[in-house]
């Protein structure tokens, strides 16, 4: 579970982006698949893949680089280190661990 801070700190985040990379953020929480969004929103899924990798080079220039890192590196991390902290935030595949 998020801590206040990190729930204030991922909301900024998601608001500095643009509108279409906002929504796709709120897709992406929802658990859409790539190909999803990309019918719905009616864009080609390149495109959506574009717009998903500028969306984690901007959560990684706020900060949350260590939370997009791919599951499976995620959880060899955190047995390691026996961190709790979700692994994705916009991660494509992302699902709650």
């Amino acid at each position: 579970m998020l801590e206040i801070p990190d729930i204030i700190a991922v909301r900024e985040a998601v608001e500095r982006q643009t509108p279409i990379r906002r929504r796709i953020c709120e897709m992406i929480m929802e658990d859409y698949k790539p190909w999803e969004i990309a019918r719905i929103l009616g864009r080609s899924p390149q495109t959506i893949s574009d717009h998903v990798r500028c969306i984690r080079e901007s959560f990684c220039e706020m900060g949350f680089d260590e939370w997009l890192l791919p599951r499976r590196a995620a959880r060899r991390l955190r047995r390691v280190a026996g961190d709790g902290r979700p692994t994705a935030i916009v991660n494509v595949s992302w699902r709650r661990v």
